[in-house]
């Protein structure tokens, strides 16, 4: 990369070899921000430091965005966007909004500004836990806002949804696909009711079970659940996302007579312990996500059945894309006022594909092109059922480029108007907004 500032630059010149430049913090803990801080946290994992005889006052992120789909994308929205209010149309007393446990941010919403937090990152362990409440606590005292309400995730056991609970205020309690369609509703200045499309890895839906592949027809109020994937098992629940494997024989049950190549390459000792998980009912959560998908895939294909970090199976398999049209086939099935979309077809085409030597980039293609004909599919059923031309696109699978440009492409063909947040991130950085958002309908 370049040298961004004149340090860099100086120590360019200076030094005859190239330098490894990243963030001065382990992964998932908050920056380090002085001398004592980072040779305590840092001490073997740096070769050396340099450091400044400036203090540094606060720990904040650089941002990261990507072009797509004819606009910028955000991923991480943190330095030289997070001073930036976003407005919204409907004045509100002061709320504090806690956002989710992955790729936190809050929002501090008073009149009709809503002061959206830089990244603070996934609330998993002690120090980003302080660093969370450190940062709300600065940013009253910045904005000059002292919450009489609170707003948090439906899960109960996040820490941002503990530390909700604890404050002693009113609280609203929102739904976590519901606040990602909300996010870009508010950054639009939307307020009649939309179909919100929201793909990503894990949220607990209104039913106590695991979504990430919802069709939700939408106000800032309410929202009405219209289609979804259809549930499988995901045996040991948060274990299936670090071993994409035990997702996909969630997928494959119980079917698994079909895929004997795929389990024959599997340990066979941890299928049985899977497989009776699955049939007990044993820690084997019902879930309804297009996360969960990509991971089956990329295992089923033989592309990765342990991952290092999140999304590295999604982020592989797209990389992969060879040029096709081709597709695969899937069912929608009528399920009382909704739909869901069953993938049995498509996955049993996919792995008869691979096991006659399909390349992996066709066999991706195909499958990407499969998400993008069934999401318009059903889009188009529910609006001819709803009369509701308004597309909202939310949640992390979304940065996915293939898949936003296609489904954005394809939705617009067939006359949608397609919202894509480009102000907030399409992850779960947006979620804290949608939830002012939604509170500013509640107590405006």
């Amino acid at each position: 990369m370049l040298p961004y500032t004149p340090v860099h630059k100086t120590l360019m010149e200076k030094l005859g070899f190239p330098l490894v430049i990243t963030s001065g913090n382990i992964s998932d803990e908050p920056i380090c921000i002085c001398e004592e801080e980072a040779h305590s946290r840092l001490k073997n994992v740096a070769d050396g430091f340099l450091h400044h005889d400036r203090p540094i006052l606060n720990r904040i992120d650089d941002s990261v965005c990507f072009f797509a789909a004819a606009g910028v994308r955000m991923v991480r929205r943190s330095r030289g966007f997070a001073n930036a209010p976003i407005m919204l149309d409907t004045p509100s007393k002061p709320v504090l909004a806690c956002g989710a446990f992955y790729k936190n941010t809050f929002c501090l919403f008073d009149d009709n500004k809503a002061y959206v937090s830089h990244h603070i990152g996934d609330l998993d362990g002690s120090l980003a836990y302080c660093y969370f409440k450190e940062e709300i606590q600065k940013y009253k005292r910045k904005y000059n806002i002292n919450p009489s309400l609170v707003v948090r995730d439906l899960h109960p056991s996040y820490l941002s949804s503990l530390y909700a609970d604890e404050l002693g205020l009113p609280c609203l309690k929102v739904q976590h696909h519901h606040a990602h369609i909300a996010s870009v509703m508010a950054e639009y200045g939307l307020r009649e009711k939309v179909l919100g499309i929201a793909y990503d890895g894990t949220g607990l839906g209104s039913d106590g079970k695991i979504w990430g592949a919802e069709f939700l027809l939408a106000d800032l109020k309410d929202f009405q659940r219209l289609g979804h994937l259809k549930y499988v098992p995901l045996p040991g629940g948060d274990l299936a996302v670090k071993h994409p494997f035990r997702t996909a024989l969630g997928f494959i049950y119980p079917n698994m007579h079909r895929f004997s190549k795929y389990i024959e390459r599997l340990d066979g000792e941890q299928v049985k312990i899977i497989i009776n998980q699955i049939e007990r009912k044993v820690n084997a959560p019902l879930a309804s996500s297009m996360g969960r998908l990509f991971d089956a895939v990329a295992s089923i294909i033989n592309l990765r059945d342990t991952v290092d970090y999140e999304g590295q199976a999604a982020l592989e398999l797209e990389s992969l894309i060879l040029p096709t049209n081709d597709c695969y086939g899937y069912r929608i099935e009528r399920e009382g006022t909704g739909f869901f979309i069953d993938v049995d077809v498509l996955l049993e085409e996919l792995y008869t594909d691979y096991i006659n030597g399909v390349p992996q980039g066709i066999i991706s293609a195909k499958f990407h092109n499969t998400v993008i004909n069934f999401t318009l599919d059903l889009a188009k059923r529910i609006r001819d059922m709803n009369n509701v031309g308004k597309v909202v696109l939310s949640g992390g699978c979304f940065q996915n480029r293939y898949l936003l440009e296609g489904l954005n492409r394809e939705l617009q063909g067939e006359g949608f108007a397609v919202y894509i947040p480009s102000k907030i991130p399409v992850n779960d950085g947006g979620i804290s907004l949608g939830q002012a958002a939604i509170a500013s309908t509640y107590f405006s």
